[in-house]
């Protein structure tokens, strides 16, 4: 219960997950989130791969970060996903969390998350971002920080957006009727308003050539208690991924599946890269941009949240 309420403290967000039974030792229980980069688990129940590995993994859904994060502390669940800076912030103030595992990574030059705005828009460049509204899926998070980064690199003032939270399935309506300016959006949400939106601006291109979107993460303490069980996971997840990044289009349809995603749009997206193994250098563009516009009093070195057991 302290665990809990600490996590809420600093997330300050309820929490509400069921807790199923925990049973042998090839159980496993899972949160993760609808979206491109973090349903390897799908892929390898498709696939057969939780068999193949005997391992029965109650897998749940959570688009709430915060959440799935305060599950994860609780005991509630065992491993989870959650992106970067939400988990550096955490193990900063004192939350046991380490990272196992990667999910998807954003390649500079494929923009799987862009800020867009209205195809008539006058912006054209970051400075005409100066005063204007943005919209952003979680504020003081990577679309936010990313985007004063990118705003101060191009030499516009950083500080001067007013920025509204706005979940990505009404980002294109908020755009088109003016609620903000320009916003941040993700696949699959760019292509379904692709005759609508244009891509403004790839505020994560300046992050590195690659940069991890999210990550299966879990607490120290079950970690080291679990070393077969985590292996287990792992090895099957770095099958589904290895799968998935060789057929995009058989993937495409197990994510429409599981995520909500219209089959057609899923197949004409861009797709994230799928990895397995934690890449410290492309998580640390987010951490540093944290440490100078976000939460962080202070840069790290990324590679200190992931497990090493």
């Amino acid at each position: 219960m302290k665990r809990l309420t600490a996590l809420a403290t600093v997330l300050a967000v309820p929490v509400a997950l069921s807790s199923p039974a925990r049973g042998d030792s090839r159980n496993l229980r899972l949160v993760t989130m609808p979206v491109d980069g973090s349903v390897g688990m799908y892929y390898a129940r498709e696939l057969g791969l939780l068999k193949d590995a005997a391992l029965d993994i109650d897998i749940q859904l959570n688009a709430n970060g915060s959440a799935i994060a305060a599950a994860v502390a609780g005991n509630a669940v065992d491993i989870g996903w959650s992106n970067v800076i939400s988990l550096a912030i955490a193990i900063k103030r004192g939350i046991p969390f380490t990272i196992v595992a990667g999910g998807g990574v954003y390649a500079r030059g494929v923009p799987t998350s862009a800020v867009v705005v209205p195809n008539d828009s006058p912006l054209r460049t970051a400075r005409d971002l100066v005063g204007k509204t943005i919209g952003v899926n979680g504020l003081r998070n990577m679309p936010q920080l990313s985007i004063q980064a990118w705003m101060d690199k191009n030499g516009a003032d950083p500080s001067t957006p007013r920025f509204s939270e706005i979940p990505f399935p009404e980002t294109a309506a908020a755009l088109l009727q003016k609620r903000c300016d320009a916003a941040f959006l993700a696949e699959p949400f760019i292509t379904a308003a692709k005759d609508k939106l244009r891509i403004f601006g790839a505020p994560l291109d300046l992050l590195g050539p690659r940069t991890m979107l999210g990550a299966y993460f879990t607490t120290s303490t079950w970690a080291r208690a679990n070393p077969e069980l985590l292996a287990a996971f792992i090895g099957t997840l770095d099958r589904a991924h290895t799968w998935a990044n060789a057929h995009p289009n058989e993937s495409a349809a197990i994510l429409a599946k599981y995520s909500g995603t219209d089959p057609a749009v899923a197949r004409a997206m861009r797709r994230v890269v799928y990895v397995t193994k934690p890449e410290g250098a492309a998580m640390q563009g987010q951490i540093d941009i944290t440490a100078r516009y976000g939460d962080l009093p202070a840069t790290f070195n990324a590679a200190d949240m992931i497990f090493t057991g």
